[in-house]
């Protein structure tokens, strides 16, 4: 699927280069699919370059992107021209009523200073504010991260002896991530920064799990439940020659840079540079964009501020925060159904929209896209109960008493059972002779505390749901 991106924006004509689909704005207004709104706060002052590294990681994925740039109205850019900020890009206080599937934050060349001297620094508070209940997912890059953590928690940085550059073995440290699914056992990463985090300011906060890292560069992942809010302290959407380009100008400027690791064959920077972390980059970006963004935000994107939780004041409620936003979405479709039959309209209503939800989204979905009638179901008979390995949870599986569409229906909702928090359903199952629920059923089972198994098809408890 393509990226959809401004007309006339540099990047377009170097994807097609490398035979990436790109779609402009007038082909893509003839479409009938809703793309995913992503927001990229760039602030980089490689500006072109970083438009084209992040459009190029979110337009090679199966999912339709639609990109707009965001600057920072209180930072003038220098090495950009102003006739391209001002075709292209957009300030907050033109954005701030939008919501959006998901948004990139880059870094920025500020990290040596405190975070309060940066001259933006009022401004991206307000926008880190926002995206708790404006956008599904926020992806956070390098300072961006730093900035991120610091804003929201409070997590200070620490300067290093010397400028962190070069490209580093990391290690996925929490097993069951999906952002990292499908990710080898080691992968490398590009890093270029003079600052860092540390693992036990991030730990003390038990919202907050350590993803990824890596011996050398330190922390390089990291997230609160359910993917919220995501932070990478590297750069896998570099090119192959961005380290090159930013010793090179290290270099010339008298500052005797190191020779970034594991970068130049054998060391030797007059040889070419060897790329390293392009399918890794790729990977990580599209798990983003399905997982967190594509499986979690809403279809009606006005409905975003309306069903995000906002996690960041939850402090004793430590499961993902997704099962609470899949609540919501069900009791916000419960009052639009009792409006909408107020004005003789619902069953136009529920069928356009049972239409598009599986035409567009196909099985795997949140509730909220959910055919109406499945997305408010309730009710039943409890015939199986299964406790996950932690004992935290327990997976129920109902049976309802009625048909539906001449079906026998089955649920299988999770319970919490710590008796404080309410339950979510999972999964809606209508192929009833498929299922064996019983004594000597197989086709159900915990993988882990966090998924389950249910005649083979994954979910994470906290993100997916299920309809056959």
């Amino acid at each position: 699927m393509p990226i959809r991106i401004p007309n006339d924006l540099p990047a377009a004509s170097a994807l097609r280069s490398e035979n990436i689909f790109v779609m402009t704005d007038t082909r893509a207004k003839t479409q009938d699919i809703r793309p995913l709104k992503i927001l990229l706060l760039n602030l980089m002052p490689t500006k072109i370059a970083t438009e084209t590294q992040l459009a190029r990681l979110l337009g090679n994925t199966p999912i339709q992107v639609e990109l707009e740039l965001l600057m920072a109205k209180s930072h003038v850019a220098k090495n950009t021209s102003e006739e391209h900020m001002l075709a292209f890009y957009k300030t907050f206080d033109q954005v701030c009523g939008k919501t959006y599937d998901g948004m990139v934050i880059t870094g920025a060349p500020v990290e040596r200073m405190a975070f309060e001297d940066v001259e933006y620094w009022d401004e991206l508070c307000a926008i880190f504010e926002w995206t708790k209940t404006h956008v599904t997912s926020t992806f956070h890059i390098c300072w961006g991260a730093q900035a991120g953590l610091y804003y929201h928690w409070g997590v200070p940085k620490y300067m290093m002896e010397k400028k962190l550059s070069g490209v580093y073995r990391h290690r996925v440290v929490h097993k069951n991530s999906i952002l990292f699914r499908g990710f080898d056992d080691t992968f490398m990463v590009p890093h270029s920064r003079y600052t860092t985090v540390r693992r036990e300011d991030i730990l003390a906060h038990p919202e907050m799990k350590i993803l990824a890292e890596s011996d050398e560069a330190g922390v390089y992942a990291i997230s609160t439940h359910g993917g919220r809010q995501i932070f990478i302290t590297g750069h896998s959407e570099y090119d192959a020659d961005t380290l090159e380009k930013e010793y090179l100008r290290d270099k010339a400027a008298g500052l005797h840079p190191d020779v970034p690791c594991n970068y130049y064959p054998d060391d030797d920077d007059t040889r070419a540079p060897i790329c390293s972390w392009r399918s890794s980059a790729n990977l990580l970006y599209c798990n983003w964009l399905n997982y967190f963004v594509y499986q979690a935000t809403p279809y009606d994107l006005n409905s975003v501020g309306i069903v995000v939780m906002d996690d960041f004041k939850e402090q004793h409620d430590t499961r993902y925060d997704g099962a609470s936003t899949a609540e919501k979405e069900a009791e916000t479709a419960m009052k639009v159904r009792k409006i909408l039959k107020k004005v003789g309209i619902l069953l136009a209503i529920v069928l356009i929209v049972s239409a598009a939800n599986f035409i567009i989204f196909g099985a795997q979905t949140r509730m909220f896209q959910l055919p109406f009638e499945l997305a408010t179901r309730s009710g039943g008979h409890v015939i199986a109960s299964y406790d996950s390995p932690d004992g935290q949870y327990r997976a129920d599986v109902y049976q309802y008493d009625e048909t539906s569409m001449s079906r026998v229906g089955l649920r299988v909702r999770i319970e919490p059972k710590d008796g404080k928090s309410a339950g979510w359903n999972v999964a809606y199952l209508y192929n009833y002779e498929l299922y064996n629920f019983g004594d000597n059923y197989h086709e159900l089972h915990w993988v882990d505390n966090d998924t389950i198994s249910i005649n083979n098809i994954v979910l994470d408890i906290h993100h997916m749901t299920y309809s056959d």
